[in-house]
């Protein structure tokens, strides 16, 4: 089951890759400097372009393989008008047999749950990930931008850019959307594999860029790639703006875009993050403009017309988060406006003479201001700087210290970072600091100061150790090719290398759960990942693999059936009736099915998860059995027997029934 479906959807996004690659190469109007740029300028500009066709095909009722198909493959066919896609011939290094071995060893763990993985191995994914791209997939439709299927979360948790990009990979491949989300965790892993490299190479050298390949897992959002999840699929999107921000694309021989033409693959990016996640699109924002206010002469010409651009492109994404229900085609007219913006800003911001802001005054200018910041808000709020430091997560040690000691070096030139390394390093560990210190701020007496106080140190916790990986990699590669002159001093360096390499690879105190956002040394994720490969991740629920079982495939079997005679569409509603809305003790059903699924059990209750979801208590049931739903499920277990009177009273008839559950159609 899940060889065939990793082959489908990485053919499926080879050619989703390959259309957002031409759309940006035609943009840019030059080449990619590498292969490697090609693939994840293709990510962001995939990313970009699915939503764009969500946008529209979606609103129209035409998001369906045959038209996804041919619009990408005229996508495609575009290249001949864009030629060349890359500057430099194709070729394939020869990197040594031993590194290979090394490389292997790390990163084949993800891979080995991938494929055990009939369903993507993660509780929380599969409602506000996969029943997005779920309903796209069978409906092909969507009634607007805040559609979202499962009443799990709420719209706050709806991200349009992951959506799209799922969504379109499971339309082309046929699969269902959990398969299709658990399959592409190869792509995943190639692209932020490259992503990783090609940062930290920017920022602290080439040697770099293969020690972060053993730098990587020790943060844990390694751990996550299995899960696909929305913010393990946005950081190799922020690498590639950091990246592309540090290191101008020097392939037409000049620095940088065209004075006065946007940065479009710097705009890509940053976009897609914004979409895929956007907490850590705002972390990518922050650390990009801390590094243009420390820096204008070098970073402003690009920068100012990127972060204004991508603000207008994420207002649908804002306006679905505050519980708006924008019409599909207001994306595209953000698109389009945020399109304009770039130009004309691009224009506005080449006409001032950049160079006469100093880079040593600005910084300094900067962290008084951000020191001033800092301390209105200790002193309006005194328990928020406790608050920010308890949400700061220290599990990380060795990546910490790498990053401390690799800025140290750095400043006494042992470790290079001729290209802004050490500046890249504090403005992401700045961002993420901030983001504490003002969420602490947020009083938590409402459901949306509580979310964004769980939300916002959840990602950073992501963030900040996945920052100091590149510069615990430039400190691997000065061990690595520091060269003594004594026989002494060579045993010293080998036992240092020796040494390093033992704790990235080795456990070196208890295992550690993986839930908890620790570090994990090599070993101790693969033996998680073996694990879950050996058993299935899916333990508490009726099946280990599946999640359903056989009673409970055939109600959602019963469910496809009536969606395929057509009794059953994109604009039909569900009510479910259970004991439990918790998707362990309950159906799954628009994880499954797609549709749009409204739960009243037992335990209903609003959250900040579930807040503007459709989760009703048990007393609300007499009022929503009479709010016009075509479908009614009632899971008995658990429930008093005069659940079945009242939607019988109802005038709901029943049309299927087995051990798990029964299946109420509406009154004709």
């Amino acid at each position: 089951m899940t060889l065939p479906a990793a082959v489908g959807v990485s053919l499926a996004a080879a050619l989703d890759l390959a259309a957002g690659a031409v759309l940006l190469r035609a943009a840019r109007r030059s080449p990619f400097r590498t292969w490697a740029d090609l693939l994840l300028a293709g990510f962001a500009g995939a990313i970009l372009l699915d939503a764009g066709l969500l946008f529209v095909l979606g609103g129209l009722g035409l998001f369906r393989p045959l038209v996804l198909v041919a619009l990408l493959l005229l996508g495609c066919l575009a290249a001949f008008g864009a030629r060349p896609l890359v500057a430099q011939p194709f070729r394939l290094g020869r990197p040594s047999t031993a590194r290979m071995l090394i490389v292997g060893l790390v990163w084949c763990g993800p891979l080995l749950v991938a494929l055990a993985s009939p369903v993507v191995p993660a509780g929380d994914v599969l409602p506000n990930h996969v029943a997005p791209a779920e309903h796209l997939r069978v409906f092909g439709s969507i009634a607007s931008l805040a559609s979202y299927p499962s009443p799990i979360y709420g719209p706050s948790r709806l991200f349009l850019g992951y959506a799209a990009l799922m969504a379109t990979l499971a339309t082309l491949t046929g699969l269902p959307a959990a398969l299709t989300v658990a399959a592409f965790t190869g792509p995943l892993l190639v692209i932020s594999a490259l992503a990783m490299r090609r940062l930290a190479g920017v920022a602290f050298g080439r040697e770099a860029s293969f020690w972060v390949l053993l730098a990587f897992p020790l943060a844990f959002t390694f751990v996550r790639l299995p899960d696909v999840r929305d913010s393990v699929l946005a950081l190799p999107l922020a690498a590639l703006a950091l990246a592309q921000l540090l290191r101008p694309d020097r392939a037409s021989g000049r620095s940088g875009e065209v004075a006065g033409r946007p940065d479009w693959l710097l705009a890509a990016a940053l976009t897609a993050a914004i979409l895929v996640h956007p907490l850590v699109g705002v972390l990518v924002a922050g650390c990009i403009v801390l590094l243009t206010v420390t820096d204008p002469a070098r970073f402003a010409r690009r920068a100012v017309p990127v972060l204004l651009a991508a603000a207008v492109a994420a207002l649908p994404q804002l306006a679905v988060m505050l519980g708006l229900a924008p019409a599909p085609v207001w994306g595209a007219v953000a698109f389009g406006a945020a399109a304009i913006v770039a130009v004309v800003a691009a224009r506005v911001v080449a006409a001032f003479d950049w160079s006469r802001i100093a880079a040593g005054p600005a910084t300094a200018i900067t962290i008084v201001v951000v020191g001033l910041a800092v301390a209105v808000v200790i002193v309006l709020r005194p328990a928020g700087a406790g608050a920010a430091w308890q949400s700061f997560n220290p599990a990380f040690p060795i990546l910490f210290g790498a990053a401390v000691l690799a800025v140290v070096l750095a400043a006494i030139g042992l470790v290079p970072t001729a290209r802004g390394g050490r500046r890249l390093l504090l403005a992401s560990l700045a961002s993420g600091a901030l983001a504490l210190v003002l969420v602490a701020a947020v009083p938590d007496t409402s459901l949306v100061g509580q979310s964004l106080r769980y939300e916002v140190p959840k990602a950073v916790g992501y963030w900040l150790p996945w920052a100091c990986v590149p510069a615990a990699a430039g400190l691997l590669a000065v061990a690595a090719r520091w060269r003594a002159p004594s026989f002494a001093g060579s045993a010293l360096t080998g036992v240092f290398v020796t040494a390093a390499l033992a704790v990235v690879l080795l456990s070196i105190g208890s295992p550690t759960a993986d839930s908890a956002q620790a570090t994990h040394a090599v070993v101790d994720d693969l033996a998680h990942d073996l694990r879950i490969a050996e058993l299935g991740y899916w333990q508490a629920d009726p099946d280990p693999r599946l999640v359903v079982d056989p009673t409970g495939a055939a109600v959602l079997g019963f469910l496809r059936g009536e969606i395929a005679a057509g009794r059953l569409g994109a604009e039909g509603q569900l009510l479910h009736v259970a004991a439990s809305y918790q998707e362990s003790a309950s159906l799954p059903i628009a994880d499954f099915t797609g549709i749009d699924e409204t739960s009243v059990s037992a335990d209903g209750s609003t959250n900040i998860f579930t807040a503007g979801g459709r989760i009703h208590p048990l007393a609300d049931l007499s009022t929503e059995l009479h709010a016009g739903f075509a479908y009614v499920v009632l899971e008995p277990a658990g429930l008093p027997g005069s659940i079945r009177a009242a939607v019988v009273a109802a005038g709901y008839r029943s049309v299927f029934v087995n051990a798990r559950a029964e299946v109420f159609a509406a009154p004709r």
